[in-house]
């Protein structure tokens, strides 16, 4: 009788370490290890797409709406500080003694700020899918992406199911569309700039503008 408790519980033990097993391979696949699995795991979350199975739904429902109401407009007050940044490079670019040099540096450093503004949405997306994963028979893990709108392709088919609300995220894309306009408008008031044809004679001077960057104009003592 002791042995047969001792064998059924290896195989209890052997059955749900293989089952944990399999629901981290997705993860442990995508964030870079046991990469000679990267296509079969793709297939794997394509399969699960179509023929999953999600579990106590009812916790998942609360579990995601509770997510956002806390996320979203926390995320939304970090979108308006990178809009604030935005304006304060503005003012930057107007007082800078060499705008033409330095046009590029903040042409860049306005597109660092558009791709922040899409990271933070893409956060709260991960953290979606992550919240659906932790409820899925077949986890779709570190989904291969950098697109907010393919990890909604995973979750949005659950929160239809099982009639999750999603208008914090509706108003989150709405958000971040509105904040993308006004970066854009920036961007332009900067670009559309007129400049002097000469703009060089003040140029020792652009170390008082760190937004810029470059220290490589103050040269030949100019």
């Amino acid at each position: 009788m002791k042995n047969k408790l001792i064998i059924i519980s290896i195989l209890v033990f052997l059955f749900f370490g293989s089952f944990v097993f399999l629901r981290q391979l997705p993860h442990i696949v995508m964030s870079g290890h046991m990469q000679f699995l990267y296509y079969q795991i793709t297939n794997l979350q394509e399969y699960a797409k179509k023929h999953n199975c999600m579990f106590f739904t009812k916790h998942y429902k609360s579990e995601v709406e509770t997510y956002l109401a806390a996320e979203v407009p926390k995320t939304k007050n970090e979108m308006d500080e990178i809009i604030k940044k935005a304006d304060r490079l503005y003012e930057d670019f107007l007082k800078n003694p060499s705008k033409k040099l330095s046009l590029q540096d903040y042409g860049e450093k306005l597109n660092d700020y558009e791709r922040v503004l899409e990271s933070l949405e893409f956060i709260v997306y991960a953290d979606i899918l992550h919240i659906t994963d932790k409820y899925l028979l077949i986890p779709f893990g570190g989904y291969p992406t950098d697109w907010s709108g393919a990890l909604a392709e995973c979750f949005y088919p659950y929160f239809k199911k099982y009639n999750v609300d999603d208008s914090q995220l509706v108003e989150l894309g709405n958000y971040i569309e509105q904040k993308q306009n006004e970066l854009n408008k920036i961007s332009k008031k900067i670009s559309d700039y007129k400049l002097p044809k000469y703009d060089i004679k003040n140029m020792r001077l652009l170390y008082k503008f760190p937004n810029q960057g470059k220290q490589n104009y103050k040269t030949n003592g100019i």
